[in-house]
């Protein structure tokens, strides 16, 4: 601005050594401040559109309807063609008898290389998606909770939770894709609730992840404030809120953390279920000798 209004009064400096006569030159003066002002409200504008984007990406739920709604279009355009072809599948009979034996063993093989890249994805995938269930839900966290204070505890779930959940999400989706596309061969049973299972792993994790995890960080950040100001928090394996019981803001923001706290938790112990059902469903398959 400061140099705007320098280069302006060497202009008009100028106009009047041209003689210009005086409302001429309050025309111009009055004309630069006016495109001054409007310079400054569009840079103003823009700053403000920012800051709304900012706010809508961090603080609003608009981008996790965005990524949930892309998620499921994934997942249904990669697996729904499947779903359907398996259903409409009708075995047909050989009309010669009459075959290549050179085209059969080259089918064969590239077929049965497939599934073992297919198997040991899915392998893969499942232990992975097993071990850190088991290893969050039983060892990290309730070692952590008896070993930290509350809030440094709060502090490594915080950088854990979202990180725990999305993995699992994305490893719950692979699995879902991969059996699908190459274990699906027909309608059954087991082959409905293994479809089933996986389904509601996904889903469930792709909630927690990215609808309860976010809104649950926040409660914590405000419980944990309010705490340090009155020097709680340290303690070990315990909540020892003092003099908090009275206040009414305090009480509220702990009861809805702990609210959304018992859903995931729920929501992490239906999913453990689901992926014990889908192990007893592979000790079926596997043979080990």
């Amino acid at each position: 601005m400061c140099h705007n209004s320098g280069i302006e009064s060497e202009q008009i400096e100028r106009f009047k050594e041209f003689g210009l006569p005086q409302k001429a030159v309050r025309t111009v003066k009055y004309t630069m401040r006016k495109r001054e002002q409007q310079q400054r409200l569009q840079q103003q504008q823009q700053q403000q559109q920012q800051e709304e984007t900012v706010i809508i990406l961090t603080s609003t739920t608009q981008p996790a309807h965005l990524l949930a709604i892309g998620i499921l279009s994934f997942v249904l355009l990669t697996v729904g063609p499947d779903l359907t072809t398996t259903t409409h599948t009708q075995v047909q009979l050989p009309t010669t008898t009459t075959q290549s034996t050179t085209t059969t063993t080259t089918s064969s093989a590239t077929t049965s290389h497939v599934s073992t890249l297919a198997t040991l994805a899915f392998l893969g995938a499942f232990a992975t998606h097993f071990g850190s269930q088991i290893w969050m839900t039983f060892i990290s966290g309730l070692s952590l909770y008896f070993s930290l204070p509350r809030h440094t505890f709060g502090q490594c779930q915080q950088i854990l939770f979202p990180k725990y959940f999305a993995l699992n999400a994305m490893l719950s989706i692979s699995m879902l894709i991969i059996y699908v596309k190459y274990f699906l061969s027909g309608w059954s049973m087991s082959a409905g609730i293994q479809l089933g299972a996986l389904s509601l792993t996904a889903c469930i994790e792709v909630i927690v992840r990215l609808y309860l995890a976010p809104p649950m960080l926040q409660l914590m950040h405000e419980k944990y404030r309010i705490e340090d100001a009155i020097g709680s928090g340290q303690e070990v394996g315990s909540l020892v809120q003092g003099d908090l019981v009275e206040c009414p803001h305090y009480q509220r923001i702990h009861k809805s953390f702990r609210r959304i706290h018992m859903t995931i938790a729920i929501g992490n112990m239906i999913v453990l279920l689901a992926t014990c059902l889908q192990l007893y469903f592979l000790a079926l398959k596997i043979r080990i000798s």
